[in-house]
C-alpha cells in the first residue's frame, strides 16, 4: 500500500490533470509547453528536469490510450464501472437457507511444536482457546511475535495494532473465565 504526502498528492494531481489534457487534445501531439501550462490549473511548479521527465511518460501513455481509441465500441457496450469475476453464463448456486453450522471441534491438544499453531484452522484454533488449553492472550502474543519475525521479510503488514489487540485479548479471556464464549471466533486474532 502507497500513502502519499500532501506534495504527493498534489504532483499526482498534477499527472491526472497533464495525462487527461494531452489524452483530450484532437492534436496528434502536445509539447512541453502544454505540460508547463497544465501547472497553472493547480498552482504548482516543476522544474524543467521533472517536465522533462514527465513529458516522456504522458507521450508514452498517451500512445497507449489513442491506441484504445482505434477499437470500435459498439452503443450496447456497458462501460467498465463494474468487476465481475464471474465468468459469463456463470450462475451462482442457489441458497438452501438453512444456517451454516461452524462446529468447533472436541479433544483438540497443543501441539508440541507451538508454530505448528499458525498452520491450525480456526476451528482447532477455537477448541483450544474454548477448553482453556491456550488463552486469547497467549494466542495473540504467539501470531504477535511471528508477524515481527517474518513481517521484515515477507512485507505482510503496514499498522500492527499490538496493544488494541492484547487489550482485546484479555477482555475475551476475562469473558471466558466469567462463562461467556461468543463462538468460534472468540480470540482468534486476525489481520486485514
Amino acid at each position: 500500500m502507497i500513502f502519499l504526502s500532501k506534495t504527493n498528492s498534489i504532483g499526482i494531481a498534477f499527472l491526472t490533470i497533464c495525462f487527461l489534457t494531452a489524452c483530450s487534445t484532437s492534436r496528434k501531439s502536445f509539447t512541453k509547453k502544454d505540460v508547463r501550462a497544465t501547472q497553472k490549473l493547480i498552482g504548482i511548479e516543476f522544474s524543467k528536469k521533472r517536465i522533462d521527465t514527465l513529458y516522456d511518460y504522458l507521450v508514452r501513455n498517451k500512445k497507449g490510450y489513442d491506441s484504445l481509441r482505434k477499437y470500435t465500441i459498439e452503443h450496447e457496450v456497458f462501460p467498465a464501472i463494474l468487476f465481475d469475476p464471474k465468468p459469463r453464463e456463470f450462475e451462482l448456486p442457489k441458497s438452501t437457507g438453512a444456517a451454516i453450522s461452524w462446529e468447533v471441534p472436541e479433544a483438540i491438544q497443543l501441539p508440541e511444536d507451538i508454530n505448528e499453531l499458525a498452520f491450525y484452522p480456526i476451528p482447532k484454533l477455537a477448541s483450544l482457546i474454548r477448553s482453556k488449553k491456550i488463552s486469547c492472550v497467549a494466542l495473540t502474543n504467539f501470531f504477535l511475535e511471528r508477524l515481527k519475525k517474518y513481517s521484515p521479510k515477507l512485507e505482510c503488514t503496514i499498522t500492527v495494532t499490538e496493544e488494541l489487540a492484547l487489550r482485546q485479548a484479555k477482555q475475551l479471556d476475562a469473558e471466558l473465565a466469567e462463562g461467556h464464549y461468543r463462538g468460534i471466533l472468540h480470540g482468534i486474532p486476525y489481520g486485514v
